[in-house]
């Protein structure tokens, strides 16, 4: 596997994630997260929720863009999240733009979140997986506190996206969750 193609630019948002049994001393890494909305604050009205996962390329904007552009008026009900996961060489290459120069950026070996691998993590960190990843921001989505009126949400992914939706889908703990809470998760595949 090479480094294949670069992402043009990290996201502006970023979302915290801490892994299982962190403990209240842990410390939070960041995820880059493209959104239509912000990530933040209430989302009264938003009934859907849409979670699209990059390819290979590892460009959030570009997914985001692509989906929004689709959705159309649907975006006003529609809250569309595009996590990044960032590679090694990513943080070197957007140091400068990240805060704290990437610092506390989680970043996954080659191609390591494809298969729910563990991140690099600093010595004052844990590893933490892309799966637990994807279930922590799942699991937000799912908060009725931030979101009152979601009822569907939708994974999604092309590419190795979709390898990486396909594999989620087996073993992923939040769909399960949201499930007991009358919330529906589906899951959708293209060219895995």
């Amino acid at each position: 596997a090479s480094d294949r193609t670069p992402v043009l630019s990290p996201p502006q948002n970023y979302f915290p994630v801490l892994p299982f049994g962190a403990g209240a001393d842990g410390l939070p890494q960041w995820i880059p997260v493209a959104s239509n909305n912000p990530l933040d604050g209430g989302h009264a009205g938003i009934t859907r929720a849409l979670v699209i996962i990059h390819d290979t390329s590892r460009d959030a904007n570009a997914a985001l863009g692509t989906i929004a552009g689709l959705a159309g008026t649907e975006n006003a009900t529609t809250m569309i999240v595009a996590p990044q996961f960032l590679q090694d060489t990513d943080i070197t290459r957007f140091a400068s733009a990240l805060p704290e120069h990437g610092k506390n950026i989680v970043r996954w070996p080659l191609d390591g979140w494809v298969f729910g691998g563990e991140s690099i993590a600093s010595t004052s960190q844990k590893p933490i997986s892309s799966y637990t990843t994807m279930d922590l921001l799942l699991l937000y989505l799912g908060d009725t506190k931030t979101f009152p009126d979601l009822q569907h949400v939708i994974v999604t992914g092309h590419g190795a996206g979709a390898d990486f939706v396909q594999r989620y889908a087996a073993v992923g703990q939040a769909p399960d969750l949201l499930a007991e809470d009358k919330k529906t998760v589906r899951f959708v595949m293209a060219n895995a």
